[in-house]
């Protein structure tokens, strides 16, 4: 593997890692709708099951943090739950 893609990939897992730490916490925070709106789309759920394909091919640690994504989004488990 080069370093440039080392690179990309601990960036892309640092990107991911804040996203699930910021979006998950109980912060008293108002979610904009759309979140919750594509999520419950089953064209937006079959999109994100093929982007979770492809980036296994290419990295495990990414992959795991993307499912954990998809997962929240689709199980509304404190993404979304407080934009009402």
């Amino acid at each position: 593997m080069s370093s440039g893609y080392r690179i990309i990939e601990f960036t892309t897992i640092l990107v991911l890692g804040w996203f699930v730490l910021f979006l998950t916490l109980p912060f008293e925070q108002h979610y904009d709708e759309t979140l919750r709106t594509y999520a419950r789309e089953p064209l937006f759920r079959i999109i994100l099951g093929l982007l979770l394909i492809v980036v296994s091919r290419y990295s495990i640690p990414v992959t795991l943090l993307w499912f954990l994504i998809v997962f929240f989004l689709i199980a509304d488990v404190h993404l979304v739950s407080t934009s009402k």
